[in-house]
């Protein structure tokens, strides 16, 4: 199938395939148009100065010019990228009107012009051409914004004409008859640039055509480096002549106008009185009832961190509103203060990684591949064709994920910054009306839209030592890996307590029950490592929130490693121990030990280097209380009542141990008195075998702990936040 176009003053010949669309064409009713006025005044000489005729014949036109922009022809590079646009225009209701009068004088002779004429049709040819990239090839040859205008040459008014004779040249004579003057088909606006094809002489010049071999059979748009080559092969410098027909400027839309005024010789192209010449003013404006609009983040939306690129990217649309197919644009699309957080949680990924964390994805259809803009927060794409509408998909790299996105689109040259709804020049992502790196959707969800980033309110449980864990808000947003390997977003009214369990102590006792606390189970490298030791306390260790940019980050916040041990087995505790209680034989069995700094072990994690729990005291303490009962002949216990009898002990132990951890002292004034039913009280395993006293059950909310708490109870002793202990 063969399509031609009239443009650019000379006739494109592109063959193309079956059902492929060299250019877009806009539905009438939504075209964007040019509107404005046009006034032409031809002037006519005298046929024969030189023999002594005088007198004028001046034809005066007004158009009110109504175009549109019916098609685009994209021009692109030879890598495919998008360059430029060629803008064809047609007529879509314009009106024009003339009047004609004169009278050449001569010796003998009187012609006596008298007419006029209107219409509504006004254009031949018309055409745009529009840059949209600063590698655009053409621009040293045809900057952006060139335009060139033909009138449409079968308009024309009608015109009498009176001829008569008189002496002494002749008898007395008269005679009348109409003539069509040139009409609009002398309104030419923008001065050719080019030499067109096929030419004979510059005179005779007045169309132009691409040759068929020049382009790609097949092609749906103009290559750039071929059409530069031809405007440079036959591009006509100003002191070139080609009939007087021109416009003696190249003409260029500036501020989305057409706008000039020019007096130029018709026909001839010599200096000899005796030729016509046309006076031209034209004003016209682009109207675009056009915006872009930019779609904000899907609300439910939350970044997921996954190094495994099983995360699915975020789709953003941005589109062209009310205006038409045809005002089609090149969409940019920008990444900015991009959030560079280490890892990809605050526990997980390497901590030099501060890689952005979100990114265009690369090689998407119909996009270039990104790039940086010259800053290191922010990557820009763009698209390879115009398009009304464009959807780019975003990826991000960290569970906290943070960024501003705008959009620009190019239509023809004028750069439009694409809007929200809301009228702003951009959005977050994730979507974040407060712009605190937290997702609307999460704070939405536990209701803490009001809590800024750095916030540590955990109120849950109730009426302990202090609401927070030590763990800011857009740190529970950003969240944790657990030792399933598996990211969980914290809870932000619900304490956290990080704990490293090696030997499953903890996740076997009744520990979380108990304290209320949402204990979280950490793995072997999701945190800064254990203390070298059990004395000093080293505070760069244990650290669950260290890879922090310092965004929303408040303390360092611990964890309490739980494992088990031998209390008089060769290891560094039980020589401490040994010193402490000055002799080979301690004088009290101990079952565990929040393992710390004496004067401050009893706050938060922070203070607990290691708990403790010692397997061989504890199997020596249940076979001396069982043999302690069954020597009173208070009971007997089978294998199976002996070992639940030692499960029971590691879990009171180990929940006593976990609250010394959080802060909990032992009951006092007597260690042994208060609430029967606490994990904070010392008691006889004798006992609880011959049923004097239960397993304990809770932390007491009874004021039974130590004298230095105030008289606190157990339960509102406990402090998981570490924001004390710095």
């Amino acid at each position: 199938m063969l399509k031609t176009f009239i443009l650019l003053g000379f006739f494109l010949v592109v063959l193309v395939a079956p059902g492929v669309d060299l250019v877009s064409q806009a539905k009438p009713e939504e075209a964007v148009h040019w509107k404005g006025e046009i006034s032409m005044i031809h002037r006519q000489a005298p046929p024969f100065e030189s023999w002594g005729w005088v007198g004028e014949v001046v034809g005066t036109y007004q158009l009110r010019v109504d175009w549109k922009e019916s098609h685009r022809i994209e021009v692109k590079n030879e890598q495919g990228t998008l360059t430029g646009v060629l803008v064809i225009l047609t007529d879509h209701d314009s009106q024009w009107s003339a009047e004609v009068s004169g009278i050449f004088q001569g010796p003998c002779e009187r012609w006596t012009h008298e007419g006029a004429g209107a219409g509504a049709e006004t254009l031949g040819s018309g055409w745009i051409y529009f840059s949209l990239s600063d590698d655009d090839p053409i621009l040293d040859v045809m900057p952006h914004g060139t335009y060139h205008i033909n009138g449409h040459s079968s308009e024309r008014p009608s015109v009498s004409m009176t001829y008569e004779t008189y002496t002494p040249c002749s008898p007395d004579y008269s005679n009348s008859n109409v003539r069509y003057p040139y009409g609009l088909g002398i309104l030419r606006i923008g001065r050719e640039l080019w030499r067109p094809l096929p030419c004979t002489t510059p005179e005779t010049c007045r169309s132009a055509t691409f040759r068929a071999s020049a382009l790609p059979a097949s092609a749906p748009w103009i290559p750039a480096e071929v059409l530069k080559a031809k405007l440079e092969q036959e591009f006509i410098p100003a002191s070139v002549d080609v009939g007087g027909r021109i416009d003696p400027e190249p003409r260029v839309v500036t501020d989305n106008t057409m706008r000039g005024h020019y007096i130029a010789r018709y026909l001839g192209g010599t200096a000899a009185p005796g030729f016509d010449t046309v006076e031209l003013t034209w004003d016209l404006e682009r109207v675009v009832a056009t915006r872009a609009i930019l779609d904000l983040a899907a609300t439910e939306w939350l970044p997921d961190g996954n190094p495994s690129d099983e995360a699915s990217s975020l789709e953003i649309t941005a589109r062209i509103e009310g205006g038409p197919q045809a005002t089609e644009g090149k969409f940019r699309f920008t990444l900015y203060e991009v959030t560079r957080e280490p890892g990809y949680a605050l526990n997980a990924g390497e901590k030099d990684d501060t890689s952005p964390d979100l990114e265009f994805e690369a090689s998407q259809p119909g996009f270039t591949e990104p790039v940086p803009t010259g800053t290191s927060e922010a990557w820009k794409i763009e698209t390879t064709e115009l398009v009304s509408e464009s959807t780019v998909m975003i990826r991000a790299s960290d569970y906290g994920a943070w960024a501003k996105l705008r959009c620009e689109v190019n239509i023809d040259g004028t750069v439009h910054d694409c809007q929200t709804e809301r009228g702003e020049d951009y959005i977050t992502i994730p979507h974040d009306t407060d712009e605190d790196h937290i997702a609307d959707f999460w704070e939405d969800e536990y209701g803490v839209r009001d809590q800024d980033e750095t916030a540590d309110l955990d109120s849950k449980p109730e009426n302990q030592n202090d609401n927070g864990d030590g763990i800011s808000l857009y740190e529970e947003y950003r969240g944790f890996v657990d030792i399933d390997g598996e990211h969980q977003r914290l809870h932000p009214d619900i304490k956290t307590l990080f704990v490293r369990d090696q030997d499953n102590l903890v996740a076997n006792s009744t520990f979380e029950i108990v304290s209320g606390l949402s204990v979280f189970f950490l793995g072997e490298i999701g945190w800064t490592g254990p203390n070298d030791g059990y004395y000093p306390v080293d505070l760069k260790k244990r650290v669950v929130n260290f890879n922090t940019s310092g965004y929303g980050h408040e303390i360092d916040q611990h964890a309490l490693h739980v494992l088990q041990d031998q209390l008089f087995g060769n290891n560094r505790f039980n020589e401490a121990y040994r010193r402490l209680s000055r002799g080979d034989t301690p004088s009290v069995t101990l079952l565990g030990q929040c393992a710390g700094t004496t004067s401050s072990r009893l706050s938060s994690p922070a203070a607990c280097s290691k708990v403790l729990l010692f397997s061989d005291a504890m199997a020596g303490s249940a076979q001396r209380s069982i043999a302690l009962a069954n020597g009173n002949r208070q009971v007997a216990l089978n294998q199976e009542e002996t070992d639940s009898f030692l499960q029971q002990l590691l879990n009171a132990v180990t929940v006593h141990e976990m609250g010394h951890g959080v802060g909990l002292q032992h009951h006092s004034p007597k260690e042994s008195g208060g609430d029967v039913n606490c994990y904070m009280r010392y008691f006889k395993g004798s006992q609880v075998i011959s049923g004097l006293t239960p397993w304990p059950s809770i932390f007491t909310k009874l004021s039974d702990c130590g004298s230095g708490s105030g008289n606190k109870s157990c339960w509102g002793q406990i402090q998981v936040s570490d924001i004390s202990y710095r």
